[in-house]
């Protein structure tokens, strides 16, 4: 009954993982400064928003299998423009299709492990989460390798897209998924939810925890070839790393919160998130870059997994849409993010731009402190 839950998270891992390599390739082909690929993804994030929002409508009046298998097709079809693509203005049209599937079929995966883990009472979503992380690892690993071997990236692209239309196909038909659609379809009192201050504040802190992880993947290898002047198979190992480091704090996490709580591991993964990125940002070399990505990525890694337990706990009839809420708030740092950490770049340094990543951990933990549902 679990295992497909598991299989869609770590298909989305693989693909981010691979992306976020190929991320330096695709800025080196097209020509693009570190501002202007900030922009492109910015926008490319517009369009995650309103499918959030309204993937969580889809979820729980059809069920999250023709929502993730939907958006699968359509992320597929976004990587294969990507493939070819040679021009700013299309590269960002694609994006923002690219970026669009992928928010709501985080929404579906999500609201999925949330009916999982209410159907069998187990805590399951650390794990799951921690399939994405594992994924992510072993996907920007395969792309690195490949690259080392002289794969075109455009290449690549191109298998992952027919990796995602095929998996397309075997979600739709997935029986679990459909034997996990617990929810009645949808009371339109999405706003009683919004109004909700609880769990409103589980979405500001995924929103910096989310702030965290995709800055860190999205440029920690461009950091690592440009700043650190990693070679190309070496610079895509501040991917690997950060994300290993997330599997191993999802994996260990729930030992850690059923001693502790959920209030103290909230404020530690904060706080010790500020501590690593600084690590990262101030001592230039490769060994501590890479150990303070590390630190960062095991701390990160609780948030999100912990906010949408609670979530499950709060609204368990409303997954779909508590999801999309959490989904929707947090990545919306996305859409300031890029352009963000892009543009301070530019300006100041890409050491600099990532220390606003420490700002975000220490508001998880004054959140934590100040709000009842950590505990």
């Amino acid at each position: 009954m679990t295992a497909l839950p598991f299989t869609a998270f770590g298909l989305f891992g693989f693909m981010y993982g691979i992306w976020q390599v190929l991320l330096a390739e695709l800025q080196r082909s097209t020509g693009l400064s570190d501002g202007a690929l900030g922009a492109a993804i910015t926008i490319g994030f517009v369009g995650s928003l309103p499918s959030m929002f309204f993937g969580g409508k889809l979820v729980d009046r059809f069920g999250a299998e023709r929502v993730i298998s939907s958006t699968a097709g359509l992320m597929a079809l976004a990587l294969v423009g990507v493939a070819i693509v040679s021009n700013w203005w299309v590269l960002t049209i694609l994006l923002f299709f690219f970026f669009g599937g992928s928010g709501a079929y985080d929404v579906g995966i999500n609201a999925a492990a949330i009916n999982l883990e209410q159907a069998s009472g187990r805590r399951l979503l650390s794990y799951i989460h921690g399939t994405f992380s594992g994924a992510a690892a072993f996907g920007a690993l395969t792309a690195g390798l490949l690259l080392f071997l002289g794969t075109q990236f455009r290449l690549i692209y191109l298998g992952l897209a027919l990796m995602l239309l095929v998996s397309a196909a075997i979600f739709l038909k997935a029986p679990v998924l459909r034997q996990l659609r617990m929810n009645p379809a949808s009371d339109g009192k999405s706003k009683e939810l919004l109004l909700d201050p609880r769990l409103i504040s589980l979405a500001v802190m995924v929103a910096m925890a989310y702030f965290g992880e995709g800055s860190l993947e999205n440029w920690s290898t461009i950091y690592l070839r440009d700043f650190v002047n990693l070679p190309v198979a070496l610079g895509a190992s501040g991917v690997v790393v950060f994300h290993l480091a997330m599997q191993t704090g999802r994996m260990t996490s729930g030992m850690a919160v059923a001693r502790l709580g959920r209030r103290s591991i909230l404020v530690g993964a904060g706080l010790i998130t500020a501590c690593g990125i600084l690590l990262a940002t101030t001592i230039k070399t490769a060994p501590t870059v890479l150990v303070g990505f590390f630190v960062a990525g095991i701390t990160l890694s609780v948030v999100a997994p912990l906010a949408f337990s609670i979530a499950g706990d709060l609204y368990p009839t409303r997954s779909g849409s508590a999801s999309a809420i959490i989904t929707f708030i947090g990545y919306s740092a996305f859409l300031l993010g890029p352009g963000l950490i892009g543009g301070l770049a530019q300006a100041f340094g890409l050491d600099i731009a990532l220390g606003m990543i420490m700002l975000g951990g220490l508001l998880i933990s004054i959140l934590s402190v100040r709000n009842e549902i950590s505990s």
